[in-house]
């Protein structure tokens, strides 16, 4: 009997043996007649026999439980990002509006800025004791948005005139009424002249901030005016929810 490389006492068959050829090329064990009954059953079962011709299997024999995955987490993009948040893009578009004579391209469509400053308004509404509501403020910036884009659309040519782009515009536009509700929660603005003087320079800011991003996509700066107009009713209004 040949001795066990792995250590085993029983019969290892090795090269020119007779029971070499109990193990076929697939790896199984095949019996064979020429060997007694007691040598069949004493030699060691086929998968400790190295083989790496078995399809899918492991050089054991056995079958692994499928193709690894190999996840690299480090090179995932960021949770914000794949939700389609860009803060460092809603930091430069609000920033734009604050400084209406900054140019900044809106390429591309965002309404989590929009929303987040409407949730905002409708908190310090709540905080300044307000009756309005958030379905007050959010029925009047859809109402707003139908109407400045069918009217935008009809002074202009323009393809880039979209629905979601001119919310995203007034919705950003809105951060000057903000900071107007912020300070009635300090002095009364509509029981002094410096009250109602604050709250039409916040009108006028939000309204060439917005008609200054419209002109700079229109490329149309004789319609300055027109575009100013409707800007100014409609903060008017939200200055009036702001005031009373």
């Amino acid at each position: 009997m040949s001795e066990n490389p792995a250590g085993f006492n029983s019969y290892w068959p090795m090269e020119g043996d007779q029971t070499a050829d109990q193990f076929s090329e697939s790896g199984f064990y095949v019996s064979n007649p020429n060997v007694s009954y007691q040598q069949q059953h004493t030699t060691p079962v086929s998968f400790l026999v190295p083989n790496d011709n078995l399809a899918g299997g492991n050089m054991y024999g056995g079958y692994s439980d499928g193709p690894s995955m190999n996840t690299d987490f480090d090179n995932e993009p960021p949770l914000l990002e794949e939700l389609g948040i860009e803060p460092s893009k809603i930091l430069d578009r609000s920033l734009a509006v604050l400084n209406p004579f900054q140019s900044v391209p809106f390429d591309d469509v965002d309404l989590v800025g929009p929303v987040c400053y409407c949730l905002t308004l409708g908190g310090l509404l709540i905080v300044m004791g307000s009756k309005i509501n958030f379905g007050y403020v959010y029925g009047l910036a859809v109402t707003s948005c139908l109407m400045m884009y069918f009217l935008l659309n009809l002074m202009t040519n323009t393809t880039a005139m979209t629905l979601t782009f001119v919310a995203s515009v007034l919705g950003y536009s809105i951060i000057p009424m903000i900071f107007l509700s912020c300070l009635s929660l300090f002095i009364p603005l509509q029981t002094n002249v410096v009250g109602w003087a604050l709250t039409a320079l916040a009108i006028f800011w939000c309204s060439f901030s917005a008609s200054q991003i419209f002109v700079s996509v229109s490329n149309d700066s004789n319609q300055r005016l027109l575009f100013v107009y409707p800007c100014i009713l409609l903060y008017g209004v939200f200055a009036l929810l702001v005031l009373f």
